[in-house]
């Protein structure tokens, strides 16, 4: 990674966690939820430090506990959150996330934790030892085709499920008259950023379960789960920070806006890799179709990918396309 490249990722991924430390700081001395305030104050430290270590001392940072620990630390947040803030709405809608009015709603926090799992599991999957893990055990076996093909297959049904035509429909509840624009189209700019990294999320799990990329590519995906697993728990500080006036709401949201859109950057570094497997293009499309389809028909997808991908790696099925 050239040093340019260095200085701007540093820039990029230290701003959004400084900026969360620098505004809540007459929040971090409150004595209430004590232990989920600290571990969170923690989490951003966290965050810097693994930012750092992958900038200046990549060889040291891909082998050390800090690509996967990062967001084992967004896991324990989220379930930390889940027992402390049990007195939020029971709404099934997102609350007021996606506005400048209300907090979120209780189903949007512990729906976080589905999204931390899977952060957590690309972390350690995108890592040596976590590959040989998932590819020389049985359970390593399991837990690889479970959050390669069937998270939202088997995971997803276990964590409530917010959506974002609530959130538009909720618009004037959650948002005032000056906001509503704002948080509307805001909202489409993060339902069009779910819907991508949800399906390119699976592409670049496809590549690494068929062993795809190489040492190059590893470096690029590690800063790819990094900023993903900043952008999941940092979302909810900024958030919290919005509702607690310390943060304009305009830019606690632009904020997350951009570090949900800032691990773009590192698909296109590997997009030279992702086209050398353009075969697996339209299992990923069709994929992406469906999922505006019936939910049987996503599931059913689903599995018969994985069947598809096990006779592959196994030698019984010649190709995937």
């Amino acid at each position: 990674m050239t040093a340019a490249i260095s200085v701007w990722l540093c820039i990029l991924a230290a701003s959004p966690a400084a900026l969360t430390l620098l505004s809540g700081f007459p929040l971090w001395f409150k004595t209430n939820f004590f232990v989920h305030r600290y571990s969170g104050f923690l989490f951003l430290f966290h965050y810097l430090t693994a930012w750092y270590f992958y900038n200046t001392d990549y060889a040291y940072y891909k082998d050390s506990v800090l690509p996967w620990s990062l967001p084992l630390n967004g896991v324990v947040q989220a379930v930390s959150a889940m027992y402390t803030f049990t007195f939020l709405s029971k709404r099934t809608d997102p609350g007021g996330f996606f506005g400048d009015r209300g907090t979120m709603s209780y189903s949007f926090v512990k729906e976080n934790l589905f999204y931390q799992l899977l952060v957590l599991t690309g972390a350690f999957y995108y890592t040596d030892k976590g590959y040989l893990f998932a590819t020389g055990t049985v359970l390593g076996q399991i837990l690889e085709t479970l959050f390669t093909f069937l998270p939202y297959v088997l995971l997803r049904p276990l964590f409530p499920k917010t959506h974002f035509r609530e959130a538009l429909g909720n618009n004037t509840r959650y948002s005032s008259e000056g906001n509503r624009g704002f948080y509307y189209y805001g909202v489409w700019v993060i339902k069009v950023f779910y819907v991508s990294i949800k399906h390119l999320g699976f592409l670049i799990m496809y590549i690494r379960f068929i062993n795809g990329f190489d040492a190059a590519d590893q470096e690029l995906l590690l800063g790819w789960v990094l900023a993903n697993a900043g952008t999941v728990s940092i979302a909810v500080f900024l958030s919290t920070l919005r509702f607690k006036k310390v943060m304009n709401p305009r830019l606690a949201y632009s904020t997350y806006v951009i570090m949900a859109y800032a691990p773009f950057y590192f698909l296109l570094r590997l997009a030279p890799t992702i086209w050398s497997h353009a075969q697996l293009l339209p299992v990923v499309i069709v994929s992406l179709v469906i999922n505006f389809g019936p939910v049987y028909l996503q599931k059913g997808y689903q599995v018969l990918i994985m069947f598809a991908f096990h006779a592959y790696r196994q030698g019984l099925l010649p190709a995937l396309v």
